[in-house]
Formats: structure tokens, sequence, C-alpha cells
């Protein structure tokens, strides 16, 4: 897989170093595990509207809509199986929600089966 980074210069939030890491360390292992081999996971970072924009798009197998309201919660997992063996736990999502909420930031995401997934973080940016 190949990763694609399109991140601005100056981009300044007020966060711990560690947590941020956290974010973006669950987004590229999600989008590492559930993306199609052979393909590109975009990541792009930019300010917008007073925050800055984290986006991380995968080619992967997609998340079906009915799913998508719980993917957040613990412990979820959409295809129970498949994730075991690939070491999932279903803490990742959460732990991201978790993080980016203590921040007053908001996370949301986007997927189609069978054409991937977009997760867009929004952390309140320091002007």
């Amino acid at each position: 897989m190949k990763i694609d980074v399109d991140v601005k210069e100056n981009l300044k939030i007020i966060g711990n170093e560690d947590k941020i890491k956290e974010i973006l360390i669950n987004l590229l292992d999600n989008a590492i595990k559930y993306g199609k081999i052979n393909t590109t996971i975009y990541v792009k970072a930019e300010v917008n509207d007073g925050y800055i924009n984290i986006k991380v798009v995968d080619s992967g197998e997609g998340i079906c809509e009915s799913e998508l309201e719980n993917i957040l919660s613990p412990f979820y997992r959409v295809s129970k199986s498949d994730t075991r063996e690939i070491g999932s736990t279903g803490l990742g999502l959460a732990i991201v929600k978790s993080i980016v909420e203590s921040y007053n930031g908001i996370i949301e995401i986007q997927s189609e089966v069978n054409k991937g997934t977009m997760v867009l973080v929004k952390l309140p940016a320091i002007s």
C-alpha cells in the first residue's frame, strides 16, 4: 500500500502530542487493515472554518450504512470474524472519538461498500 500525504504547513492545535499521534495511528491502522492491497491511502490536513481537518481515505471494503451509526462504539466490529483474525478489538475508533471529543472536536465517517471509507477529524485550530 502507498500512503499519499498532503499536510499544509504551520497547522497548530492545543493538544497532547501523544494523543494526536494516537488518533493518527488508529486511523492509519484501520485504513491499512481494511484497505485493498495495492491501493493508496490518502491523508490530508488543512485549516477550514477554524478547525484543523485531518482526513484519512482508503479504497477498502467500506462499511454499510446500517453499521456506520455503531462504528464509534467501544468493542464494535463490522465483520466480527475477519477483524478477530486481523487482531482488531474494536476499540480504535472509540478511542479516537474520545480523544477528539476531549478537544471539542468532531469526527465524521463516510463510507460506501466496496469503494472505501473516509474519516474526517476536526480539531479546533489555533489562529
